[in-house]
């Protein structure tokens, strides 16, 4: 068996046509833009929290942001609970607020990005778990009826032929792109 980087390069060769849709120039456009929009909006939610407590320019905001980012390799409690705060006021530092001024700056904005992002989760799984169509659904699986379990195979089993359809076409178009 190859070793090192030769062995990389094969991997890489094999592997190379499976994501050829991440080549697509319109693909990486929509996530590029989708990855800065999504920066920019924490860093400017970590600037507008910064106002409360104090008055410092939006790179601040973003120095905090990106310290956080980056403060979330190192392994850490559930909800990274010290890390981020740690982070925070490290990058706070760099303009000259005080450890006591910047860790409740730290905490308040810690807050205010963990409470919203669980409170939708645990919504959204509330969500998608409820009873309703998707029971339903299940039921059709479990129905006493064999013609109804058929049907329910049959519309999956054909919503997966058209999903790896497609995805072998664009697979497809790509090569010959």
């Amino acid at each position: 068996a190859k070793k090192g980087v030769p062995a990389v390069l094969d991997m890489l060769r094999d592997n190379a046509d499976k994501d050829a849709y991440l080549r697509h120039a319109g693909v990486m456009a929509l996530v590029g833009s989708g990855d800065r929009a999504a920066w920019m909006t924490a860093a400017l939610w970590a600037w507008f929290v910064l106002l409360a407590f104090h008055h410092l320019p939006f790179s601040a905001g973003v120095l905090v942001t990106v310290a956080v980012g980056l403060s979330m390799i190192i392994p850490s409690p559930p909800a990274s609970i010290g890390v981020f705060e740690a982070a925070g006021v490290l990058a706070l530092n760099a303009y000259g607020v005080s450890r006591t001024g910047a860790l409740p700056y730290a905490i308040v904005l810690h807050i205010s990005n963990f409470v919203p992002l669980v409170t939708g989760g645990a919504i959204a799984l509330r969500l998608a778990t409820r009873r309703g169509a998707r029971s339903a659904d299940r039921a059709t699986y479990n129905s006493a009826d064999p013609a109804a379990r058929e049907r329910a195979r049959a519309r999956d089993g054909h919503l997966w032929r058209q999903l790896r359809h497609g995805r072998q076409a664009a697979d497809r178009a790509a090569k010959d792109g």
